[in-house]
């Protein structure tokens, strides 16, 4: 059996170390099949929707507790981090954006690519500056995100394909999305 307390430990380790995404990635999918992972975190787990585990210069390890009812994340990126999706419970898609021709910095264009199915147990890694969205059909989903740095103090791009548009306010962003009663996805 492994903790939360456990993973974290590893994943600290690991971001020691010069084989970091490995050993994360390693640490991460054996806190998947961990029935006991999150249970010191059951209440946090009812009263919000993401929480950190850990958050240092070097990691940061979020949960999110997904349901059908939030809707699917505006296309996004990690503002040169990469991160490692695991899904803990049920199901979590993500499709990554590709720039069409014509799209510049102040205007882009995406073209949304084929949506990825990550289940239970799964680990999707999200290169540095990839542009992606998540969401899921699947009451009471829970994924754990790892990312190599400080994704809260970061500036992440935010993608408004209707405006074509890029938002770079997260304070802003992140206020919107919570202003929602709860049924937005906070990133």
């Amino acid at each position: 059996m492994y903790t939360a307390s456990e993973y974290v430990r590893e994943s600290l380790r690991a971001a020691a170390s010069e084989r970091f995404r490995e050993l994360a990635e390693d640490a991460l999918k054996k806190a998947l099949r961990s029935p006991i992972l999150l249970q010191e975190y059951e209440a946090e787990m009812g009263r919000r929707l993401e929480f950190h585990l850990v958050q240092t210069p070097q990691l940061a390890i979020k949960v999110f507790c997904m349901s059908p009812q939030q809707p699917k994340s505006p296309p996004h990126d990690h503002a040169g981090l990469w991160g490692l999706y695991g899904t803990y419970r049920g199901v979590l898609y993500m499709s990554f954006y590709e720039e069409i021709p014509g799209s510049t910095p102040e205007s882009p264009r995406l073209r949304e690519g084929p949506p990825l199915r990550i289940g239970a147990g799964e680990v999707q890694f999200v290169p540095p500056e990839a542009i992606h969205a998540v969401w899921t059909d699947t009451e009471g989903t829970i994924v754990l995100t790892v990312y190599n740095g400080d994704l809260n103090n970061s500036i992440r791009r935010i993608f408004d394909l209707q405006r074509h548009v890029v938002v770079r306010d997260l304070s802003r962003w992140e206020e919107r999305l919570t202003q929602g009663g709860g049924k937005e996805y906070a990133l």
